[in-house]
């Protein structure tokens, strides 16, 4: 048998609960899918750049709740921290940054905080998040 007669032998087979109509439903669901993604994707940006030349977070227009969220992430590069702590001489480290020992050098005052910060803080606001919601009469 060639592999053609082969390949059509295998997809001829028919799977009874797998009906045109259920293929049919689920492909055009997916295409429908591909194309609000498309389109989701063109238009965030420019919701989120209105709402924010405007100044705003939050919005109710025509009927909708319209707000942006940008996630603070912030956080210490430990590289950077690694080499601060090395050259203050100072009792916090292990193979890593002990971050309960540095806790307690920065309450202690022993390590200023602002001068850690410039050295190794890593300013980071994270992706927007749109969300958008029906606003029933009720409210």
């Amino acid at each position: 048998m060639s592999m053609k007669n082969l390949a059509d032998s295998i997809f001829q087979e028919t799977v009874p609960e797998l009906n045109k109509e259920l293929l049919q439903e689920y492909y055009e669901r997916s295409q429908r899918q591909k194309e609000d993604k498309k389109w989701l994707e063109k238009y965030k940006p420019i919701i989120i750049q209105s709402l924010q030349n405007a100044g705003k977070n939050k919005l109710e227009q025509e009927g909708f709740r319209v707000s942006i969220t940008i996630p603070n992430t912030s956080h210490f590069d430990m590289e950077k921290v690694l080499v601060f702590l090395k050259e203050k001489q100072l009792g916090c480290l292990k193979e890593v940054v002990d971050e309960e020992a540095l806790t307690q050098a920065i309450e202690e005052g022993v390590i200023d905080l602002e001068e850690l910060k410039a050295v190794a803080w890593i300013e980071d606001k994270g992706t927007p998040r749109l969300t958008i919601k029906k606003v029933s009469s009720d409210d």
